[in-house]
C-alpha cells in the first residue's frame, strides 16, 4: 500500500513524499517513492503505480538487485578519485552491501553506521552514507530502476541527531617555519624531486594529484599561466582551467629534466605515502601534505591579494569554497 509523508525543505516549502511499500508475510518484496510539490499529485502517482505494479506482477516475481553488485558497477563506469574508490570498494564488502535493495530498510543502514562508528569517526561514517546513496543513485538513473533510497534519508535524519554521523570538521592547520625546515633537509637527500613537489604545492596552492599532472606543453611562458586539467570541483564533474604561476613556483617547473611529457611524472599516492611517512620519522604529528593547500592560500592572502586574485591562481570558484583554506592570524593585521 501507499503512503504519504509531507516533509519541510530547506526553503521552507512543504514536499510529499509518496512511498509504495509491497510485503508479503513479513518481507518487502518492493519499495519505491517519488517527490511532489502537492499531496494530490503525490496521490495520483500512487495509485497509478500500484496499478502498474500488479499489471508487471511484482507481488508474485519481484526484482532482485544485490547492493555490491550496484556499487562495483559504479565503481566500474564512474568512480572518480582515490579516496572515494576506496571508501565504495570498503563500502562494496560490508555485510550492508549484501542485501537486496528493494529490502533494504532504514534500520539496516543504521545497523551499519552504528558498527562503523566502532572503527571510524562519525566524519567518516557519514561518507559512506554519500557515496553509497550517489553510486544507487546513479546506478537508479542508468537502468531506469524503481526502488526507492529514502530510507538512506530517514536513517541520517536519526543518526545524525544520536551523534553517529557528523559534518567534517574545518581543518585549519598550517606547517610551522620548524616543520618545513625538518621536512626540506629530509627531502634534500632523495633522488626523486620531494622537495621540489613540496615547495611547488606550497607556492602554487596545487593538490599533489593536480601536480602530478601537470604538463609541460600546458605552460603559457608569456603570462607565467599552465592548464590544470581535472580539478576537483563539489558536486560536478571535474573541470579544467588555467592558472596564474607565481614566480617561485615557475622557477621549480623550469629546473626540472624534461624526461616525460608530465612536468612531475610520479604517482601522487607515492608523493603522499612519503610525506606520511617522513613526518612519522621525524616526530610531526597531525600534519598532512593537503595542508601545503592552506599554508600556499594563507600566503597569498598575506601578501594582501584580493580574493579575486588568489582564486586566478588557487581556481577556487566561489569564497564559501575558499575560505576553507584561508588560515590567517588576526594579529598580523596593520591597521
Amino acid at each position: 500500500m501507499a503512503s504519504i509523508r509531507s516533509r519541510k525543505k530547506k526553503d521552507g516549502s512543504i514536499a510529499y513524499y509518496a512511498e509504495i511499500l509491497i510485503r508479503r508475510k513479513g518481507e518487502i518484496l518492493h519499495r519505491e517513492g517519488r517527490t511532489f510539490q502537492r499531496r494530490a499529485l503525490a496521490k495520483a502517482w500512487s495509485a497509478k503505480r500500484e496499478l502498474e505494479l500488479q499489471q508487471k506482477e511484482v507481488f508474485s516475481a519481484p526484482e532482485k538487485l544485490i547492493i555490491s553488485e550496484l556499487i562495483n558497477e559504479y565503481i566500474e563506469n564512474f568512480t572518480s578519485g582515490r579516496t572515494k574508490l576506496s571508501d565504495l570498494q570498503k563500502l562494496a564488502k560490508s555485510d550492508l552491501a549484501k542485501k537486496d535493495i528493494y529490502k533494504l530498510t532504514s534500520s539496516d543502514v543504521i545497523k551499519h553506521c552504528i558498527e562503523r562508528n566502532k572503527t571510524a569517526k562519525p566524519q567518516t561514517v557519514t561518507n559512506d552514507l554519500i557515496w553509497l546513496k550517489s553510486s544507487l543513485d546513479t546506478i537508479k538513473g542508468v537502468h531506469n530502476y524503481d526502488f526507492s533510497l529514502e530510507m538512506i534519508s530517514s536513517a541520517k535524519a536519526v543518526l545524525r541527531k544520536e551523534g553517529y554521523i557528523a559534518r567534517s570538521d574545518e581543518r585549519n592547520k598550517r606547517p610551522t617555519k620548524k616543520e618545513l625546515w625538518m621536512l626540506s633537509r629530509a627531502y634534500y637527500t632523495k633522488k626523486a624531486p620531494y622537495l621540489h613537489m613540496l615547495w611547488f604545492s606550497i607556492f602554487s596552492s596545487r593538490r599533489i594529484s593536480e601536480v602530478c599532472n601537470l604538463m609541460w606543453a600546458d605552460i603559457n611562458h608569456d603570462n607565467r599561466t599552465i592548464y590544470v586539467r581535472d580539478i576537483k570541483s563539489p558536486g560536478k564533474k571535474p573541470i579544467s582551467l588555467w592558472a596564474k604561476l607565481p614566480r617561485p613556483a615557475y622557477k621549480i617547473i623550469m629546473r626540472q629534466p624534461k624526461t616525460s611529457d608530465k612536468i612531475f611524472p610520479y604517482n601522487p599516492g607515492t608523493v603522499s605515502d612519503m610525506f606520511t611517512k617522513t613526518c612519522k620519522r621525524l616526530g610531526i604529528q597531525d600534519l598532512h601534505l593537503h595542508d601545503m593547500r592552506h599554508e600556499s592560500i594563507s600566503r597569498l592572502f598575506e601578501k594582501k591579494l584580493s580574493i579575486n586574485d588568489v582564486c586566478q591562481v588557487s581556481l577556487h570558484q566561489s569564497w564559501t569554497s575558499l575560505k576553507i583554506y584561508t588560515n590567517t592570524n588576526p594579529g598580523d593585521l596593520d591597521i
